[in-house]
């Protein structure tokens, strides 16, 4: 089927990549079990952005506790509820959802220090639709480039054009890559 096809290209395209660090924000099981079925290991953070109920008994939200080393929650209470409901057994990390941007500066205890600056390489799975903001996190490049050698796109939707665009204006072909 197409979900399981999708799926096993996701994790060929982990194997292949190697990311050191994988985010994932949302319930899909494409976006949850790809890095945990992965031969490659790297450090896995999910964004808990939803309410932190589930949807059901077959929300994929129910793996994170398995294969995650990390849970960063977009409030306090949401952070809990996911806790408590999906029995996360660590900390949650709280990054605010406010109306002003945030900060690009990742937090002092993330895994940048493992790796060298300027050499991870990162990837975003996913629709790329306005309200996830790919386009903007591309136009980041001058401030993630410190950290980042290289970014990584995997999807299709109304943004992939004009990130492309952008990619071209700015000639990051050889940094940033649309798949």
């Amino acid at each position: 089927t197409a979900p399981l096809r999708a799926c096993k290209e996701a994790i060929r395209t982990i194997d292949l990549l190697k990311p050191q660090v994988y985010i994932a924000c949302g319930t899909g099981w494409n976006l949850v079990l790809p890095p945990i079925l992965s031969r490659h290991r790297c450090h896995k953070v999910f964004h808990e952005v939803m309410s932190g109920e589930p949807a059901s008994f077959r929300d994929s939200r129910w793996a994170v506790r398995y294969g995650f080393d990390e849970v960063v929650a977009q409030a306090s209470a949401v952070g809990d509820r996911f806790a408590a409901t999906f029995g996360w057994p660590g900390d949650i990390t709280v990054l605010p959802a406010v109306p002003q941007q945030l900060s690009v500066q990742p937090p002092s205890n993330w895994v940048r220090h493992r790796v060298p600056l300027g050499s991870m390489r990162a990837a975003v799975f996913g629709r790329l639709v306005p309200h996830k903001r790919t386009l903007w996190l591309v136009q980041q490049w001058p401030e993630l480039s410190g950290c980042l050698g290289e970014l990584h796109i995997y999807g299709d939707g109304p943004e992939l054009p004009a990130i492309r665009e952008w990619v071209a204006s700015q000639q990051l072909a050889d940094r940033v890559f649309t798949h």
